[in-house]
């Protein structure tokens, strides 16, 4: 017999670890994403707006994706998130050293399962 509706929902099923970031030469805590993050993520990474007069705006020009992922994921200990899901704190990340935020933001894609999905999207998009 499977898992039911509610042992499923119930379950705590995301899992936090700490990794070292080289070029702080210090260690974070990460949490994996939520099915829901991925999503938004993918979408803002990949999606393409169009502006009422027609014009295309990328998500990349509207969202930084590495901050975007670290302001998700990044947490204590427990998995509690450190940012808040705001354009202020996505903003305060994206003033940050480029290198240690993008090594999180890998580091989060794939410690969520994403790397295929990525990879997916990106050979489409090519």
């Amino acid at each position: 017999m499977g898992l039911t509706r509610d042992q499923i929902l119930k379950q705590d099923d995301i899992k936090v670890k700490k990794v070292h970031v080289p070029v702080r030469d210090d260690d974070v805590f990460i949490r994996q994403l939520t099915r829901g993050e991925q999503d938004e993520y993918l979408n803002r990474k990949y999606l393409k707006a169009s502006i009422k007069d027609g014009s295309e705006v990328s998500a990349m020009n509207i969202y930084g994706h590495d901050a975007f992922i670290c302001v998700c994921a990044v947490s204590d200990q427990h998995g509690k998130r450190l940012f808040q899901n705001t354009p202020e704190e996505i903003q305060k990340l994206n003033e940050k050293n480029g290198e240690a935020v993008g090594f999180l933001a890998t580091e989060i894609i794939i410690y969520s399962g994403m790397r295929k999905d990525v990879k997916d999207i990106e050979e489409v998009k090519n």
